[in-house]
């Protein structure tokens, strides 16, 4: 993808190549033709070559390097579209479909197995469309229409975060540099009142939007024009702020940008254990479990983190609501067939009784051990088999604790 920024000065040395040549006869002009059809398909991956599959057996792919056609087309290419029944949505390509459910009235679009991306989405009392914060916005924008303002969170099409210095990522791609959301900025697109909460780049927003949104040709705009280009107000922005956030300020500003993400209040979460800010701990894990209140996974990591910051009461709570939760979660992801996942939910679910520890705990192990040996989980270690027949010993369940034995030999193999 990197290649992209020398797709301009590369075209203009092509049209400098080519005027240093007479085009006028046929032998030319067919010999050039030619070279230019060669050349087309020496690549890897050349276009007039792509079958209807192409792109379906593209592995994972670092960013710098990645081929994106090859990516995109399965969702998005002309063979593919040719297969489709009439009347089914293409492209199929995931921003194209948030970009449809937005545009229909659904804020909260998500996947098909439920999930979502948890960003910020709220209708603007001032237009009456919808404000909503993506990155790769041209496909998404397109289906969502003219009606939903996209915040784009790599600003490229948005003016204020494009004038704030981008974040400093060494391993970020090609073109897509991340931006701190300002506080306050999303409800200043929403609500249509500057709500920015620091002064000075509220006063920048200011006079930005008389250059993005005020009267063509007014006076005004000509001169906050020039006031820009000639850095007049660079000073209003606090460069180094968004060129190097702390940890607790991306964090922060991951929350603003995905609101309904439970993952980025828990990473709040432990930001602000690391700062000693228990009492706003608290709200952001709480925030995290509003978000999603029947995932035992985040309560087990809530319960684990207030645990290992010596919050014992609070995580006892927390490692019984995800007891409490576990049967219909574990029957989710069973049903699902995902025996991976569930494996791990039972670990974790054994751990969450030795943690707590009470009347019944040994007897809700026993049954969990029981079930992992009996159950149709793979990739299960030989470590975890040797502790299993361990406790099995224990509680006096010799024949549980051999086969618990012979797994764990099977497993060494």
């Amino acid at each position: 993808m990197s290649g992209r920024f020398l797709a301009a000065p590369f075209w203009l040395g092509i049209i400098v190549l080519c005027s240093q040549f007479s085009f006028a006869d046929l032998q030319t002009r067919v010999g050039a033709s030619v070279c230019l059809l060669v050349v087309s398909l020496s690549g890897p991956f050349p276009p007039l070559l792509s079958g209807v599959a192409y792109g379906t057996t593209i592995d994972s792919q670092p960013l710098v390097a990645m081929d994106t056609r090859g990516v995109e087309y399965p969702h998005t290419g002309l063979l593919r579209a040719l297969e489709k029944r009439e009347g089914d949505a293409f492209p199929d390509h995931w921003w194209a479909v948030r970009g449809r459910k937005v545009a229909a009235g659904d804020l909260d679009p998500r996947f098909d197995d439920g999930t979502g991306e948890g960003v910020f989405a709220e209708r603007s009392s001032v237009h009456g469309g919808v404000v909503v914060v993506w990155s790769n916005v041209g496909m998404s924008g397109f289906y969502a229409g003219p009606q939903t303002h996209i915040v784009d969170m790599i600003a490229l099409t948005e003016p204020l975060l494009a004038r704030l210095s981008a974040k400093e990522d060494p391993e970020t791609g090609a073109g897509h540099y991340g931006r701190i959301m300002p506080a306050g900025y999303l409800e200043t697109r929403v609500s249509g009142e500057n709500r920015i909460a620091d002064p000075n780049l509220a006063r920048y927003y200011e006079k930005l939007k008389i250059v993005v949104e005020g009267e063509l040709f007014s006076w005004a705009r000509l001169t906050e024009i020039w006031r820009f280009n000639t850095g007049y107000y660079d000073d209003l922005i606090d460069c180094e702020f968004y060129r190097f956030p702390t940890p607790l300020e991306e964090a922060l500003s991951a929350t603003r940008i995905r609101p309904g993400n439970p993952r980025e209040f828990l990473r709040l979460g432990e930001e602000y254990f690391a700062v000693g800010r228990e009492a706003d701990v608290i709200n952001a894990l709480n925030k995290a479990l509003q978000n999603n209140p029947s995932s035992f996974k985040n309560l087990y990591i809530v319960a684990k983190m207030l645990k290992e910051n010596g919050l014992k009461t609070q995580s006892q709570a927390a490692f019984k609501w995800a007891i409490e939760v576990a049967p219909v979660y574990l029957a989710g992801l069973e049903q699902s067939g995902k025996y991976d996942q569930s494996l791990k939910v039972l670990k974790r679910l054994a751990l969450a009784h030795a943690y707590i520890w009470e009347e019944g705990s040994q007897a809700e192990v026993f049954r969990i051990f029981k079930r992992i040996i009996e159950g149709p989980y793979t990739g299960v270690e030989a470590e975890l088999y040797r502790k299993i027949g361990e406790f099995m010993d224990r509680v006096g369940s010799y024949e549980d604790g051999q086969r618990a034995y012979a797994k764990a030999r099977d497993a060494s193999k």
